[in-house]
């Protein structure tokens, strides 16, 4: 079943869309992030502003619902200023399979910019996904944790450097 998508970016007022569709990510998929769901459940709505002010989070709606997000903000030194690290990449499993993360991740990165990112080492298709997308293996630098996850499964550091 193919849907029209539209995709844009969360603000600060959609604080209560950004907290039902990361809820609904750390309950499909705990093992992908590093938030546990207690502990997001946890977090007030000033937090969640807070946290659609400082990063990108763009999400993709089906008609008015939300059914996927992904979010980047920027990597600090010692990489240069044009780096964005992703994170938080999810699609509800009924929309899975139909190209909403490959948009949702293009409509995060800016052009110019390089791209990085951490994937659980046995999350396969994700990792297909990014390798289509231009991300290739490479050695994480100090300041990346090698790890993903609330269970410290090992992680794959993933890096794209500007779309031509």
């Amino acid at each position: 079943m193919t849907h029209n998508y539209t995709i844009r970016r969360l603000t600060p007022a959609d604080h209560l869309l950004w907290r039902a569709v990361r809820r609904a990510a750390l309950v499909d998929a705990p093992a992908q992030f590093d938030e546990p769901l207690a502990e997001f459940d946890e977090r007030d709505d000033a937090d969640l502003q807070a946290s659609l002010q400082r990063n990108t989070v763009c999400a993709a709606f089906a008609k008015d619902t939300p059914v996927a997000i992904a979010a980047c903000h920027p990597v600090a030194a010692p990489r240069p200023a044009d780096f964005l690290r992703l994170f938080s990449i999810w699609v509800q499993p009924a929309h899975r399979g139909q190209g909403i993360a490959d948009r949702l991740i293009e409509h995060c990165i800016p052009t110019g910019k390089h791209a990085e990112l951490l994937v659980r080492a046995d999350n396969t298709p994700a990792i297909r996904a990014y390798e289509r997308l231009g991300f290739i293996t490479a050695p994480a630098p100090d300041d990346a944790k090698c790890f993903c996850a609330t269970d410290n499964a090992p992680g794959i550091y993933m890096l794209r450097p500007p779309a031509p």
